[in-house]
């Protein structure tokens, strides 16, 4: 028993490690910035892809468990996208005719390019959301990071704190009615009924989750009483009081009995 209490919390330690091994085992990323003008770079991000594996287009189609592959670049004062990412891939349709859909996909190789304009030598960061599958499963995968320099120009950016610049792009595009925008990408309400509506928005939002809360207790209690769980409790109590040799034992069976099914 304490042997199997000790290596539960390893196991999950180690478990997050080896799913993001399996990952890099059949994708791999590749990054490079290309100067093609005194000022004007062509980025391109590379995804190297194991046979029989894919990763989908950025409409996969299907049931809508398929995650299409997206890039988000940072915000950089430094740096000015020029149009929209394009792709060199391409795209397999594959239409699985019992569920009665179709899906996209790209295999073995495909190259996304974004153009740019930079001012001075830079980093440009960013993140690739994407779902890495074979034929018979999708391994779960976190978003990939990635960092590529910019240089060849003649001055150096100063450095931008990472909280700033990556999510200056998302504050800016949610903006709404009475609010600027500071050179720090702080968010400001300049409209009197715009304060009051946010203060009554965060109040009904602490409120909201208050409630779930309860009605999540009040229907597990709900659920305890129904017939194919109240009438087990007699059987799993029995089981621990008799398969016991003392009371303590019983109650540290129980307890990890009890523990077990809140992990899985």
């Amino acid at each position: 028993m304490r042997r199997i209490l000790f290596f539960l919390p390893l196991l999950f330690l180690v478990l997050p490690s080896s799913v993001a091994q399996q990952v890099k085992d059949v994708i791999n990323w590749q990054y490079d910035a290309k100067k093609t003008g005194d000022s004007t770079f062509d980025v391109s991000i590379t995804a190297n892809i194991k046979e029989g594996w894919h990763i989908y287009t950025a409409t996969p189609g299907g049931d809508g468990s398929q995650v299409p592959t997206t890039i988000k670049f940072d915000k950089n004062p430094n740096i000015k996208l020029v149009g929209k990412t394009a792709n060199n891939g391409k795209a397999v349709n594959e239409e699985i005719k019992e569920l009665e859909y179709s899906i996209q996909y790209y295999k073995n190789k495909v190259t996304y390019t974004q153009k740019l304009i930079a001012s001075a030598n830079t980093v440009l960061k960013g993140a690739i959301d994407f779902q890495i599958c074979d034929d018979a499963m999708c391994l779960p995968s976190s978003p990939q990071k990635f960092q590529i320099k910019i240089d060849g120009l003649a001055t150096t950016a100063a450095a931008v704190p990472d909280s700033v610049e990556s999510n200056l792009d998302t504050v800016a595009a949610n903006l709404g009615s009475g609010q600027v925008m500071t050179p720090t990408g702080d968010v400001k309400t300049t409209d009197k009924a715009a304060q009051i509506s946010n203060a009554d928005a965060v109040g009904k939002g602490k409120g909201s989750l208050i409630s779930i809360f309860f009605s999540g207790f009040i229907q597990g209690l709900i659920a305890f009483i129904t017939p194919c769980i109240f009438s087990m409790l007699p059987i799993t109590v029995s089981f621990f009081t008799k398969r016991s040799k003392t009371k303590a034992q019983g109650l540290r069976n129980a307890t990890f009995y009890a523990l077990s099914i809140i992990l899985i």
